[in-house]
């Protein structure tokens, strides 16, 4: 009778050096087995995110109608009103 069976091979390959190779002992033999790495940027230009912070509509509303009643409650002058506090706003988080 002849054995069919045959004994794990003691080889192994260079991989590609974005692999890491694991080795594992079994109790059959050593097996390699490989991890790809996770890709990095190739990106190398530097880049900036400016922050733009706006005031909310509530902040708005608030200081719209400080504005409208410091000024005795004139009537047709809402989005004067509305634009002043907006820009007021803006300014002060500019700081």
């Amino acid at each position: 009778m002849s054995d069919t069976t045959k004994a794990p091979s003691k080889k192994t390959t260079a991989k590609a050096t974005t692999a890491r190779k694991t080795t594992t002992t079994l109790a059959t033999g050593t097996a390699t087995a490989t991890k790809p790495r996770a890709k990095r940027s190739t990106r190398t230009e530097a880049t900036t995110t400016v922050q733009t912070r706006t005031p909310s509509f509530d902040q708005i509303a608030l200081r719209a109608r400080t504005l409208y009643e410091q000024s005795g409650n004139p009537a047709g002058r809402d989005e004067e009103f509305w634009l002043e506090a907006e820009r007021q706003l803006l300014a002060e988080l500019a700081r």
